[in-house]
């Protein structure tokens, strides 16, 4: 069955409503939630994401580590997206925490960018404390790149069809899939940026998609606490999705 994953900036608009969505959410529809902590510079997120992490309501270490713990427990699988530039004085700490906060993984959007020299220690370091890594590619990663650190992990592929998250630009949805399946015909790959309506979803599924990812598109609906539209949604994109 596709994936279907969901992004959050923790603590966003506020804790109440952040917590409120998180209680809201069911294992049947939704398979991984990715969590983003906020960053003083998240700076390879689009400006919905953006916006986001500079008003969260997040006070560091063990805050909603019960909450994640939970999650994780309900059968929906969590990870973490968290800028390199923020935890690499403290990584294995940092990796020690999300494990014992019931995290299976995580992501960092900087890692191929800005931290590439050091990509095979800090996967590793990530792997030594239990957790994936998920790779995050793009139509502009090259294949050597895509190659050599896929082989180094184990987990789902992140592939972001556009440059940027809440970045819209034309793009041929069978091109995208079949130019990353040529290089891995037998990984998950889940994709994510830009997504927001069922035919984009069931696009990328019927081109062999293994899942989509949905993040900009729930900022409004957190926004107006409307989390009675949020469930609708959610459970129409899973709809979709398995319906392709």
């Amino acid at each position: 069955m596709a994936k279907l994953i969901l992004y959050f900036t923790v603590g966003y608009p506020d804790r109440t409503t952040f917590t409120d969505f998180m209680t809201s959410l069911n294992p049947e529809v939704v398979d991984y939630v990715e969590f983003g902590f906020p960053s003083m510079d998240p700076k390879y997120d689009g400006p919905t994401i953006r916006r986001t992490h500079s008003a969260a309501e997040y006070e560091g270490g063990e805050d909603y580590s019960g909450m994640f713990r939970r999650l994780s427990k309900s059968g929906i699988k969590t990870y973490s997206l968290a800028y390199v530039s923020d935890i690499i004085g403290d990584f294995s700490n940092r990796m020690a925490f999300l494990r014992t906060s019931g995290f299976s993984g995580i992501l960092m959007p900087d890692l191929l960018i800005d931290y590439f020299g050091r990509s095979e220690e800090l996967i590793s370091t990530a792997h030594e404390a239990g957790l994936e890594v998920i790779p995050f590619f793009n139509p502009s990663t090259p294949d050597r790149v895509i190659m050599n650190i896929a082989a180094l992990t184990h987990s789902w592929i992140y592939y972001g069809i556009q440059p940027s998250t809440g970045i819209i630009m034309p793009m041929d949805m069978g091109d995208i899939v079949d130019r990353i399946r040529d290089i891995l015909p037998d990984r998950e790959i889940n994709f994510g940026f830009g997504i927001r309506s069922g035919d984009q979803a069931g696009e990328i599924i019927r081109a062999g998609g293994s899942g989509i990812a949905i993040g900009s598109a729930l900022v409004g609906m957190m926004e107006k606490k409307d989390i009675s539209g949020f469930s609708s949604y959610v459970s129409t994109m899973r709809e979709v999705i398995n319906a392709n």
